[in-house]
């Protein structure tokens, strides 16, 4: 009974636990993700659902496979788009071409104060943060001096890239073909890196003074600005949660056109031209995600930077992604619901725990048993009831007569097949007894065997004389 109340008890416990875990709110997470399956703040889902009221009228593709997997599948597609379509829109090359000095680049470090202390515009509704970028995107006087027609768009998006060769190989006959990529990437490493001479620094952080502004989340704005002389007002990218302030610190200069630059003139987003398309570089790969979607400044930042990349298609990549979601297993429906998991994890220790405690070896109950009685007594007395209920008094007499001899047998180590003169004397030496009450005894004995009655007299005088030679006998 006692073990039904403690394992219902740490039943009850367990329940509450579990409920408490699954009601509480879940914290914020800040890590990245960049796929469009992910809710987090540094996701992709609700920045990849407006894609499609940015860009109404392109065919937004999602990429599960490698580069030269997909490419090999759109080859035939890319060829079939008629080239007059890349005409359609007259470009400025006097706008696009690349500053000569940092003296063409906006100077944003003398307004990098005012940026700081203007208050956020973060817009109440996420409709008026679309519709604002959606105006920034569609408007005439910026689509005909930014625009660079292509057939298809490829983004990456990521805060590590690092392309294998093979993909880094399709990419480039991809671009010639007047197609356009988007690498955008904290962090660039391997055959990508090397092609273009690729490598990124964070001066923020290694400013003494601009690193403890970030610690103490003094100074969590980097106000960036495009090099394109429409683009006149800053924006502001708000890096709340995570330092990812990176900027290029090396690049292919010579083929390079600068897009973008912060606060302190480095350059953040540019452009290769490779054949007839372009390859599209940016430091920046928190601006195209959830948390900076929902703001205004920053969805200002992505849409214009994906402005550039007009096409009537457009990939986006989900194989180069951190844990590269689309190998789903069990593990990772446990990681993604935390409440499962910590449920599933208080499931396995109470197993343990249980097995722990039951596995020891316990004693079998030792039973109790009552202490035998002597029941000679009651036996002996059973069996004269018997007797005397029977009234077989001569069967008695034998009986006793037969134990008596015995007894004479093993104590006084003497014949008894015949109960002579002779008999008589060595019993009356060895038993102290003298020969007349021998002889008496003897006489009752032989006379008893050789008669076949027995009265109740004689088996009474039979057990007294017996009884009195054993008590006066010295053995």
């Amino acid at each position: 009974m006692k073990d039904r109340i403690v394992i219902l008890i740490a039943s009850v416990v367990l329940v509450l636990l579990m409920v408490t875990i699954y009601m509480a709110p879940a914290e914020e997470d800040w890590s990245d993700s960049f796929s469009l399956s992910s809710n987090k703040a540094y996701g992709s889902k609700n920045f990849y659902e407006n894609l499609r009221t940015l860009f109404p009228t392109q065919e937004i593709v999602k990429v599960d496979k490698t580069a030269f997997e997909q490419l090999s599948g759109i080859e035939n597609i890319t060829n079939q788009i008629p080239d007059d379509s890349l005409t359609d829109v007259e470009i400025d090359e006097q706008v696009l071409e690349a500053p000569e000095t940092t003296a063409d680049v906006p100077d944003l470090e003398s307004r990098s104060d005012e940026f700081l202390n203007e208050p956020d515009e973060i817009s109440n509704s996420e409709n008026d943060t679309i519709e604002k970028a959606i105006e920034y995107v569609n408007n005439p006087s910026i689509q005909d001096k930014i625009i660079q027609p292509a057939r298809t768009s490829y983004l990456f998006i990521n805060n590590h890239l690092a392309i294998s060769e093979t993909d880094v190989h399709a990419l480039m006959r991809f671009v010639s073909e007047g197609n356009a990529v988007l690498l955008s990437a904290a962090f660039f490493s391997g055959t990508l890196a090397d092609t273009f001479h690729l490598s990124t620094t964070n001066s923020y952080l290694e400013d003494s003074l601009a690193f403890l502004e970030f610690r103490d989340k003094k100074r969590r704005v980097i106000p960036c600005s495009f090099t394109n002389k429409a683009f006149l007002k800053p924006f502001r990218f708000d890096l709340s949660g995570l330092v990812y302030g990176n900027s290029f610190k090396t690049f292919d200069s010579a083929r390079a056109e600068v897009l973008s630059v912060n606060d302190r003139n480095e350059i953040t987003y540019f452009r290769i031209q490779h054949g007839a398309g372009y390859f599209y570089f940016s430091s920046l790969p928190h601006a195209f995600t959830n948390f900076s979607f929902a703001t205004r400044p920053c969805a200002d930042y992505a849409s214009t930077a994906l402005s550039y990349l007009v096409a009537p298609t457009l990939l986006w990549d989900e194989y180069y992604k951190v844990g590269r979601h689309h190998n789903k297993g069990k593990k990772y429906l446990f990681d993604k619901h935390v409440s499962l998991k910590s449920a599933w994890n208080m499931v396995l220790f109470g197993v343990l725990l249980f097995m722990l405690f039951e596995s020891k070896r316990y004693q079998r109950l030792i039973p109790v048993y009552k202490k035998l009685r002597n029941t000679s007594v009651e036996f002996v007395h059973t069996m004269a009831m018997l007797y005397k209920q029977r009234g077989d008094h001569s069967d008695l007499a034998q009986k006793k007569i037969q134990y008596f001899l015995e007894y004479i047998r093993q104590h006084y180590y003497l014949p008894t097949h015949e109960l002579n003169l002779e008999f008589v004397g060595r019993l009356s030496k060895k038993s102290g007894i003298s020969e007349d009450d021998i002889k008496q005894l003897v006489g009752l004995l032989a006379q008893l065997q050789k008669s076949k009655f027995c009265s109740e007299d004689d088996l009474l005088r039979l057990s007294k004389s017996i009884d009195s030679f054993k008590t006066r006998s010295k053995r």
